[in-house]
């Protein structure tokens, strides 16, 4: 048995003339606005700056796009954004931040000296290894070349 699949589920339905709800109510909200202040002051000066300061932007958030969706999609995240915290910090253990952090400058400096002696003596234990080991791949490199010139020598 098949099914019919809807396609196109993206598209906002068209209510009213040929705008959607969110459109619609965009407009509406800035025609409002204007014939407000246009009620208030009688002014048509007032009422063309007002249009040109609140009716642009509404025009531009009710058909604008970004990235192929409709600016008011967006309009959340945008408010969110602007509003919201802006540092992510990633702790991996819960850290406790009490005054402990001269406490543990000073163990630090203690034990600095410590652990470069410690460096120190396994360092030259290292060359002492590495040293014994190059001697005795020499003497190893010498007692072959002897037997080669005894064996070619006869």
């Amino acid at each position: 048995m098949q099914f019919s699949v809807p396609q196109f589920t993206d598209v906002e339905d068209r209510i009213v003339a040929g705008l959607s709800i969110k459109q619609f109510g965009i407009v509406f909200g800035a025609g409002v606005i204007i014939f407000a202040f246009f009620s208030l002051t009688k002014s048509i000066v007032v009422t063309i700056v007002l249009g040109i300061l609140v009716g642009l932007p509404a025009l531009v958030v009710a058909f604008g796009k970004m990235n192929g969706r409709p600016i008011y999609s967006a309009f959340g995240n945008f408010i969110r954004y602007f509003t919201g915290g802006k540092v992510y910090i990633f702790h991996k253990q819960a850290q406790d931040l009490t005054d402990d952090s001269k406490q543990k400058v000073e163990i630090k400096q203690q034990a600095a000296p410590a652990l470069n002696a410690q460096t120190a003596v396994m360092r030259m234990k290292q060359l002492n290894y590495l040293l014994q080991q190059q001697a005795g791949e020499e003497q190893a490199l010498l007692d072959r070349i002897a037997i080669e010139a005894k064996t070619h020598g006869r």
